[in-house]
């Protein structure tokens, strides 16, 4: 009798520390890819509420769609192409998770889901061109492209991405274009993608080298005014620092070739022959 307690005793702290964990998975899983777009009972965000989503879409379809969305989107069905329209195109990255990863995250969403339904979108901040500080949106413009570094070693934005004004030189074209970045996903989704960022190659770009909360308000002032052609910001003119770097730079290798010119002109032919002959006798 005793050995049989013990060993449904060692079952339920087994089988408690295995749901505890897989509790603890979905939670962490939700944390690192979805909560930058989503919330459960917190309203619309840069893609839908997942409060209760168990209960409106099969689970197999939210494997599939978490996984590849677009490719499900392309098949034709209806709810993701729905989707698609309802978001403006904005198609939610592909999730490099399993299955069981994926009935982890919506374990998580159903175990905290509130009980009446989908929240009531939150209010979203509105910020108008009139209310950004323009030294804000200087250090937001210097933090994209790098003239400031970002304080935990991240990459400049511009590094991949590029917007379409003259403030900045042409950035990177590995992502996307930001210049209509926050009318189209709002200041808040922004600034949560920079804190919790979805995408795989950003995720992993930034681990470890998170961009600070005041970056991020700075970097999101600047994207707004460059979606504002009524705000203007002082212009860097980097056509005439490269002029002038390109004319120092052809002082400094015209200085080296006239020193270089001096030393040989000191120097006859006939002196280098003869001590050609003396060094061989």
């Amino acid at each position: 009798m005793k050995y049989l307690f013990s060993g449904i005793l060692l079952t339920a702290l087994l089988f408690g520390n295995s749901t505890a964990s897989a509790q603890d998975r979905g939670e962490d899983l939700f944390n690192q890819t979805c909560v930058a777009c989503h919330t459960i009972g917190g309203g619309r965000l840069i893609g839908p509420d997942l409060a209760n989503v168990h209960t409106r879409r099969d689970e197999a379809w939210i494997i599939r769609f978490v996984k590849t969305p677009q490719a499900l989107a392309n098949s034709g069905d209806a709810d993701a192409v729905a989707l698609l329209a309802e978001y403006n195109g904005l198609v939610m990255p592909d999730q490099a998770l399993s299955d069981d990863d994926v009935r982890a995250v919506i374990g998580f969403i159903a175990r905290t889901s509130p009980a009446a339904g989908v929240a009531e979108a939150a209010a979203v901040e509105e910020v108008s061109a009139a209310d950004l500080a323009e030294e804000r949106i200087l250090l937001g413009r210097n933090l994209f492209v790098g003239i400031t570094r970002l304080e935990n070693g991240g990459a400049a934005c511009n590094s991949c991405h590029s917007v379409d004004i003259d403030l900045v030189m042409t950035g990177g074209s590995l992502a996307i274009n930001l210049t209509d970045a926050v009318p189209r996903l709002t200041r808040m989704g922004v600034n949560a993608m920079m804190a919790a960022p979805p995408f795989p190659v950003m995720r992993d770009a930034f681990k470890g080298k998170s961009v600070t909360e005041d970056e991020r308000g700075a970097i999101v002032d600047f994207l707004q005014a460059s979606a504002e052609p009524g705000l203007t910001v002082e212009p860097v003119d980097y056509g005439q620092q490269l002029l002038a770097y390109g004319i120092g730079g052809l002082i400094f290798l015209l200085g080296i070739f006239f020193i270089l010119g001096l030393r040989g002109s000191n120097r006859s032919v006939n002196q280098s022959i003869y001590d050609r002959q003396i060094s061989s006798t």
